[in-house]
């Protein structure tokens, strides 16, 4: 999609001129679930950083009747769309909070859609430097400004979301810090099991501010999680994708993935069977390493995933105490397709927690 020019003399090579793409944010919206490298190929000359999955644009946006200069970064899914679209100010230092403040006021606010939710992260400092305080979510954004004008925190990131192009992209002002931006997110959570791997490496903390928009979180003390909203696997399934905190550390656990649709005990066996028959070459689940009957007396090992598909069809759903796993790896980090007498799930973990 390309994207209308603003053409400004400034210096970026010598005498060369910069071209600012104009921030129009429908525009941007419409760009989201696009091929990245057309967008790339088609907004050439107002680009003029690059990376890994990610391109840096100059681009502009009036505020207060004023040109304000932004960075504009347009990021690379792992489709290869684009997923998401961050525009930021130039000169933070003078710029602050207002991109912030344009886009939570008329008539900016009118062209984001209908409001969703607001959602905040409070942090204080600690012995080991900023530290989270807490976090929530608001249903307004009355609610948010009345929290951003009170105290009791050092530093605060806070966002309202708003279903932009609805079941499709969501538009999210957001203030970091005192720095103002706006994000155009795909609202789909699509998660690749092959990437999984970096997230069990990861920090909590670090998954929570990385999906932190677009996911549900609890932080307590004895129970730390992070549910991707509207999370879809690549079979196109709609799941509960959760990312588990280790209670006692800042390491992430595991991740528990099951179906949102599944009441029934057909529906939990279809879906355990899907996985098991599709986990090679659709879900990547990594190498097949072993299928078993698990119960707290023993193990029976039915040496295939085949195996295991036939034991279900042959005697039905494992008995209250059993679970049926079929088992695979990928380096040290392991996925386990479980059902047993009430559910069907993933599991992904290191092999140590196992």
């Amino acid at each position: 999609m390309l994207i209308a020019a603003v053409f400004v003399s400034c210096n970026r090579h010598g005498d060369e001129p910069v071209y600012r793409a104009d921030f129009d944010v429908e525009q941007f919206a419409k760009a989201v679930g696009t091929p990245f490298a057309q967008f790339v190929q088609e907004n050439d000359k107002y680009i003029f950083g690059t990376g890994d999955g990610v391109v840096t644009m100059s681009g502009e946006c009036e505020v207060n009747g004023a040109p304000m200069h932004l960075n504009i970064f347009v990021t690379s899914d792992y489709d290869g769309n684009v997923s998401k679209v961050l525009a930021q100010p130039v000169d933070y230092s003078s710029n602050g909070t207002k991109l912030w403040e344009h886009f939570t006021s008329e008539p900016a606010v009118s062209s984001l859609g209908d409001f969703v939710k607001a959602k905040y992260r409070t942090y204080i400092q600690g012995g080991n430097g900023r530290e989270l305080d807490d976090l929530g979510e608001l249903g307004s954004l009355e609610a948010l400004e009345e929290l951003l004008s009170g105290d009791g925190y050092d530093s605060i990131f806070a966002c309202a979301i708003y279903d932009c192009i609805p079941g499709e992209v969501i538009a999210v002002p957001l203030l970091d810090n005192g720095t103002g931006g706006i994000l155009l997110s795909a609202s789909r959570n699509v998660v690749h099991y092959d990437t999984a791997p970096s997230i069990i490496y990861s920090k909590y903390e670090s998954v929570l501010n990385e999906n932190f928009i677009t996911s549900t979180v609890v932080y307590e003390d004895k129970i730390k999680t992070v549910t991707l909203d509207d999370a879809f696997d690549v079979l196109g399934n709609p799941v509960n994708f959760v990312i588990c905190g280790d209670p006692d550390s800042d390491e992430v656990l595991n991740i528990d993935v099951t179906p949102v649709s599944a009441s029934t005990p057909e529906a939990w066996e279809e879906f355990w069977k899907s996985y098991v028959q599709n986990a090679d070459e659709k879900l990547d689940l990594g190498t097949f390493s072993s299928a078993k009957l698990v119960s707290e007396e023993s193990d029976e090992d039915l040496k295939t995933a085949q195996n295991a598909i036939s034991y279900l069809e042959d005697n039905g759903r494992p008995a209250e105490g059993e679970t049926l796993t079929v088992r695979y790896a990928t380096g040290e980090v392991i996925y386990r397709i479980c059902l047993d007498s009430e559910r069907a799930y993933l599991d992904i973990r290191h092999s140590s927690d196992e």
